[in-house]
């Protein structure tokens, strides 16, 4: 599986596999479930799972593990058609107001202090419009790495 990724991901992954892998196998659901969150996946209890099998993983393995749930796990888009379905006039647009009572309100609710700091992070003021694809991408894309 490693030709499906380039060579910065594969030494990211051996690093992160090595740290928490101390005998140079995932033994456990936790450990594989640690290694892939530390990596920015967010897999379900059903997924790791499947994927762990009650076998010993190897980095070869994981490295195919990790290749399979990339191809269905895309967190920016699945944001992006979130905000979608609330945007009922279709502008690509959503106020502050309307963002802080989704968040405060529905799933696994945020507090004040948390949402407060996401439109902060954003850069939206507290009773301003923004473009909901544009927030989406500043806060997919990855952190530079310096």
């Amino acid at each position: 599986m490693a030709q499906f990724f380039n060579q910065g991901e594969i030494d990211e992954f051996k690093e992160c596999f090595n740290m928490y892998a101390k005998t140079g196998y995932i033994t456990s659901v936790p450990e594989l479930s640690r290694i892939m969150r530390s990596l920015g996946m967010a897999p379900t209890t059903a997924e790791l799972a499947s994927y762990y099998k009650g076998k010993e993983i190897s980095f070869p393995v994981f490295l195919d593990i990790m290749h399979r749930h990339k191809q269905y796990e895309k967190p920016a888009a699945d944001i992006l058609a979130a905000f979608r379905a609330l945007d009922k006039r279709h502008r690509g647009e959503m106020s502050a107001k309307d963002l802080r009572h989704f968040l405060m309100n529905t799933g696994e609710k945020m507090s004040k202090k948390d949402v407060d700091a996401v439109l902060r992070e954003g850069n939206i003021s507290s009773n301003g419009i923004f473009n909901y694809a544009d927030f989406v991408k500043f806060f997919a894309e990855p952190v530079p790495d310096y």
